[in-house]
């Protein structure tokens, strides 16, 4: 992983201080490594469909980042590791090896493994005389994760912030139905149940320890009609959620100053409807216009500082898509 380059000020690249893809501090970066394996399984009926995939993904990441420099940690707050801070002139160039002992870069630490399993059985069959569909499934998937927010100088920590083991696990069957109900007419008919359990241990504040659960149910319809001239409308609507953050679920006492916080919502729901016309009039040109809305109860965010509620807009946006397909002419 490249060095955090994401923040640094204007004036001292336009001073040449630094040059652009430089850093006031050349300590900040990073590593990461990822792993993953997948086995799938599928059985075809005269008249179903069986299907099974798990899977397995680890993942480590390091990351240093020194987005204030030396707001808070600086020659006041640590006089014997910022003593070369004393005396610089406007415009000067901090010596790199200050970095080794002063400074606000912090570290997040990230060491995960994330399991699954997905398992599904469609049934082909009639409704009346109108062919149909029916799927039921269950999706299952389990994180868990070792991670923190640490104080360090030069990718060397010297205070821990926050320190967490997080265990994250949901459970999810669902039931699909797709029915064409004429030449101009489907259906897309779903119901499905997500249940939570969130637990973090091992925090440097037992009160931020805890168990939680949640659980949603989550109906959705889609209906679309046509074609004609090569040309459908379609509606979709339904229910959804967002999960929030383990930690903030279960966090009690800020780990930054001690101060009591309202714990987050463990899930949140969502509305969300679409609906649009898609298109092939146009030989060898695909459209589509959709107009989609959403709505979210509530959402949060996790912070050192505080856990907020953000306020709840309604979002809404027109969208046209015509990816252009060309055929090479041959001969």
């Amino acid at each position: 992983m490249a060095g955090d380059r994401s923040n640094i000020p204007r004036r001292a690249i336009e001073r040449g201080v630094i040059g652009r893809f430089d850093a006031l501090d050349p300590t900040d970066g990073g590593n990461n490594q990822r792993y993953s394996l997948t086995g799938e399984w599928n059985l075809r009926g005269k008249n179903s469909l069986t299907a099974f995939m798990a899977y397995g993904i680890y993942s480590k990441l390091n990351l240093y980042s020194n987005f204030s420099f030396f707001l808070d940690d600086n020659e006041a707050t640590n006089p014997v590791g910022c003593m070369g801070l004393g005396g610089l002139s406007a415009g000067s160039r901090v010596d790199p090896v200050l970095f080794n002992a002063c400074g606000d870069q912090f570290g997040q630490p990230d060491d995960r493994w994330t399991t699954g399993f997905k398992g599904s059985h469609t049934l082909f069959h009639k409704i009346g005389v109108f062919d149909s569909e029916t799927t039921l499934g269950i999706q299952m998937r389990n994180d868990n994760i070792r991670n923190a927010l640490t104080r360090t100088h030069a990718q060397k920590t010297v205070d821990i912030t926050r320190r967490d083991a997080i265990w994250v696990t949901s459970i999810s069957p669902y039931f699909e139905n797709k029915t064409n109900w004429s030449s101009w007419l489907r259906t897309s008919l779903g119901l499905r149940f997500d249940g939570f359990r969130f637990e973090v241990s091992n925090s440097n504040l037992n009160q931020n320890n805890g168990i939680r659960y949640d659980g949603l149910l989550s109906p959705k319809l889609g209906i679309v009609m046509g074609p004609w001239l090569n040309t459908e409308l379609y509606l979709n609507g339904g229910f959804g959620f967002h999960s929030n953050d383990a930690r903030g679920i279960n966090t009690q006492l800020d780990p930054a100053n001690g101060n009591a916080v309202r714990r987050a919502d463990p899930l949140a729901r969502t509305y969300s409807a679409e609906t649009g016309i898609r298109s092939t009039w146009v030989d060898g040109l695909q459209s589509t216009l959709a107009v989609w809305w959403m709505d979210l109860d509530r959402n949060w965010f996790l912070s050192v500082m505080q856990v907020p509620r953000l306020p709840v807009v309604p979002a809404g946006v027109m969208d046209w898509n015509s990816p252009i397909i060309i055929i090479p002419c041959t001969g």
